[in-house]
């Protein structure tokens, strides 16, 4: 097939993996939601750099004529491409294919904690974060299972990220409502706290101040970043 003659020019001028990552436009990794897969418009040597891999859905060893199908490329990040999913046999049958599925509808995520109070009031970052398969779908529950089992999806959330989680919990019992409704009595000089115009503008200034609290996180969400999942 010569295939390895088709990706050795970093040119983006000519048809090579880093055009293919820029007109994908897939910024974080399908496979885990947790690392940025973009092209790197530095140079080295000479040659382009990525940020991400380039992964063979189905691989090239068993499937030789997919290795230039572009539907079988995943843009994904090195550790779920070669340190999780490998060579592992994976297709659209038993797992998640990121071009027509998604999961993110079908799971949430839960912690547990020994003492939930102590991690919130003092940071202890000593939560154990689960994924829970909410989908009623059989056949989809399946390839969900299939996918957070071949990426160790449940094991690097678990072990990496309840710092993340102790942080965002942190900050929403930190700024209450009741605190955030205290700021807006402090801006407002009515006479009359009792009157209805008081309570609507006491209302807009509350919601405003939420707003700016969860503004970084809103944004992650928003924007499809690392992590949207998780904060979702």
């Amino acid at each position: 097939f010569k295939y390895d003659k088709r990706f050795t020019n970093d040119n983006l001028e000519k048809w090579c993996r880093n055009l293919f990552l820029y007109l994908a436009n897939i910024t974080v990794c399908p496979y885990c939601n947790r690392q940025y897969v973009t092209k790197f418009n530095g140079i080295d040597n000479g040659k382009k750099r990525s940020t991400a891999d380039l992964d063979h859905f189905y691989p090239q060893a068993q499937y030789p004529y997919l290795a230039l199908s572009l539907y079988n490329f995943i843009p994904s990040c090195h550790t779920c491409n070669s340190t999780m999913k490998n060579q592992d046999k994976i297709g659209i049958d038993t797992h998640i294919y990121p071009y027509t599925d998604s999961m993110e509808e079908d799971i949430k995520f839960s912690i547990e904690t020994d003492s939930f109070m102590d991690n919130i009031f003092t940071k202890n970052q000593n939560i154990n974060i689960d994924i829970d398969v909410i989908s009623t779908d059989i056949e989809k529950n399946k390839k969900i299972e299939n996918s957070l089992k071949t990426f160790k999806l449940r094991e690097v959330y678990k072990n990496s990220h309840s710092k993340y989680v102790g942080d965002l919990i942190h900050n929403f019992q930190k700024y209450p409502k009741s605190y955030t409704k205290a700021l807006g009595e402090i801006f407002l000089e009515d006479k009359d706290k009792d009157s209805k115009e008081h309570q609507e503008k006491l209302q807009i200034l509350n919601d405003n101040f939420q707003e700016i609290i969860k503004k970084p996180y809103t944004d992650k969400i928003e924007k499809g970043e690392p992590y949207n999942g998780l904060t979702i």
